[in-house]
């Protein structure tokens, strides 16, 4: 026999184990033998083949309510979810599993895989983050009702992680007014993020971008306006001073303070 033909029929062979096999696993989808489904479902399960687990797990789930094996089926569902990427339901599952059987030997790790699931399920910054502020409530409740676990250090870790990308939304949605040119905004929302982030590592960019925002709302303002909002201007100025002595901005605020200084002393004289 030529290498080619018998390349061609163990090729035909291996293509037809694999239809067998797809025939099998499509069959026991469709059975309506939840005892057989189940048994497949732990063996696909303990082989580490979530993927095929998980459609049985979720045809039988519903059967195996108030049964003895109601716990282990609702763990694997979730643990199932997770190991697929389905974050949302699993930290779904994960929560119902923790609040359905708080003394289970497995609770400690749905509560700390229901956090898992939400952090894996944030979304980058510019996105809505709920899930983000969920996660973090829920590393830091498994934090505070299992502070000897080996996986606080890991939760503290992911709450930083968060918590940075938390910070990191609400300080460019404030420099974003100043972008826009909406500056009256572009004070209060960097004020904001300032007050909500105090250690923030963009601290001096940002009071810079107060002085300046604050600065071009009154320029742009109506005259009966622009005394109060230039003398506003001084005394953002005057805490950027006292915070950062020296500044790579010293240049260009001295010019700001110098042009309200003027516009303050032209308009008191009108």
């Amino acid at each position: 026999m030529t290498y080619k033909k018998s390349f061609f029929l163990i090729s035909i062979f291996s293509c037809f184990l694999v239809l067998s096999g797809c025939n099998s696993y499509d069959k026991l989808l469709k059975s309506n033998d939840v005892t057989l489904k189940y048994r497949a479902a732990i063996e696909f399960f303990d082989k580490g083949n979530y993927g095929q687990a998980l459609p049985l797990l979720e045809d039988v789930y519903k059967f195996y309510i108030g049964t003895s094996q109601a716990e282990t089926v609702s763990y694997d569902l979730a643990y199932s979810y997770y190991k697929v990427g389905e974050y949302s339901l699993g930290a779904f599952q994960f929560k119902t599993f923790a609040e359905g059987y708080p003394l289970s030997k497995y609770t400690e790790d749905a509560s700390y895989y229901y956090a898992y699931c939400l952090f894996l399920d944030s979304p980058e910054s510019e996105l809505d983050q709920g899930s983000t502020k969920s996660a973090i409530e829920a590393f830091q409740l498994f934090v505070d009702k299992y502070p000897s676990s080996k996986r606080v250090d890991e939760c503290n870790k992911n709450i930083d992680l968060l918590a940075n990308k938390l910070e990191k939304k609400e300080v460019n949605n404030a420099v974003l007014y100043y972008k826009i040119e909406q500056y009256k905004a572009a004070v209060w929302a960097i004020r904001n993020a300032l007050e909500d982030y105090p250690a923030t590592k963009d601290r001096e960019h940002l009071s810079y971008l107060v002085v300046k925002s604050s600065y071009l709302y009154a320029l742009n303002s109506v005259e009966e306006k622009k005394i109060e909002r230039f003398t506003s201007t001084l005394a953002y100025y005057g805490d950027f001073k006292e915070k950062f002595p020296k500044s790579e901005y010293d240049p260009e605020l001295d010019g700001i303070v110098k042009e309200c200084n003027l516009n303050i002393k032209q308009l008191t004289k009108k």
